[in-house]
């Protein structure tokens, strides 16, 4: 069996962008920013998060006409998702437990914005947990039809 590298990569063509972004938010995620840009954690982070959100809009952008309505509404929940996360940790730099002391608006914000994400985050792992069940089932159905 012979490798096809062109096949290969059209066949992994909508994911590219989000490789690519993720391998730079993780390059920003491991470069200690606080030693040249005054940054707490949590805005650290967040910068690693906006280049990841971004990296799956960008996809979903550019792969838009391929990609089915599912597929769609996947990246952008996740594009979304990851997005709103990095502007709540920008914004917010007393989410770092170490910056300042928090208030009790803050800590009461704080315990809202867990339970916020939590809950839209586990509704978009069911919505790709739908797609890999879609997909999976088109193909073994694809593959039951050519052994017929």
């Amino acid at each position: 069996m012979k490798f096809d590298l062109e096949r290969s990569l059209r066949k992994r063509q909508n994911s590219l962008v989000i490789f690519g972004a993720s391998l730079i938010a993780l390059a920003i995620f491991i470069t200690p920013l606080q030693h040249f840009v005054e940054l707490s954690r949590p805005q650290h982070y967040g910068l690693s998060l906006l280049v990841l959100g971004s990296g799956y809009l960008f996809q979903c952008a550019l792969s838009w006409r391929k990609l089915t309505k599912l597929e769609r509404l996947c990246y952008l929940t996740t594009g979304l998702f990851f997005e709103s996360v990095s502007i709540i940790f920008i914004e917010n730099s007393w989410l770092g437990s170490k910056s300042t002391v928090p208030t009790e608006a803050q800590e009461g914000l704080r315990n809202y914005l867990m339970a916020y994400y939590l809950f839209f985050g586990f509704l978009m792992s069911c919505l790709w947990l739908w797609l890999v069940y879609q997909k999976t089932k088109s193909s073994t159905e694809n593959k039951e039809t050519r052994d017929s």
